[in-house]
């Protein structure tokens, strides 16, 4: 994940609990500081998407055999 991504996502989930607590008090701020945690997660989908995901290993590479022997 780039540096820029986390920074803006932390600060963005910091954001949140403010947000939360002003809508509990009244006070209708509470969608409007949880847009920079919703760009974050639609940021990070994409991200995810784009570098793609690793690939998996096959079996035999992790030391155990591909099928048990039974006796």
């Amino acid at each position: 994940m780039p540096k820029f991504l986390a920074v803006r996502g932390l600060a963005g989930y910091a954001i949140f609990p403010a947000g939360a607590i002003l809508e509990i008090l009244g006070h209708n701020a509470g969608v409007a500081l949880s847009i920079p945690g919703g760009l974050f997660e639609i940021a990070f989908g994409i991200l995810l998407i784009a570098k793609g995901f690793p690939k998996r290993r096959a079996a035999t590479t992790t030391g155990w055999p591909a099928t048990p022997h039974l006796p």
